[in-house]
């Protein structure tokens, strides 16, 4: 019972519920960096043939680019992203608070 108390409490939380906004905000970059490895590493001999000559391995580059960019910063993001929906604090004067939460 008691159990199941705390854990509603923690659910219920500002910090629990911006931890999961954050999260839903990072979606959209693991996907797209899942894609992009998905495209580039298609386990199909044509298609690899195909996407390394076409405009001259462009895509491939574009592609590995995207990837890089990402799932490389997703540290970066998953840090970042939560951080947007926490409520500012009575302290802190807000011409720091909206340079600090500023997209």
């Amino acid at each position: 019972m008691e159990s199941n108390r705390l854990i509603s409490r923690f659910r219920n939380s500002i910090a629990s519920q911006s931890y999961r906004r954050g999260l839903t905000l990072a979606i959209p970059f693991l996907i797209m960096g899942s894609f992009s490895l998905l495209f580039t590493n298609f386990p199909n001999d044509s298609y690899q043939i195909f996407i390394k000559k076409f405009l001259d391995g462009s895509v491939i580059a574009l592609l590995d680019t995207l990837y890089d960019i990402s799932l490389g910063s997703l540290a970066l993001i998953l840090c970042v992203t939560p951080r947007r929906f926490f409520p500012r604090p009575f302290w802190i004067p807000s011409c720091f608070w909206e340079a600090a939460a500023a997209p």
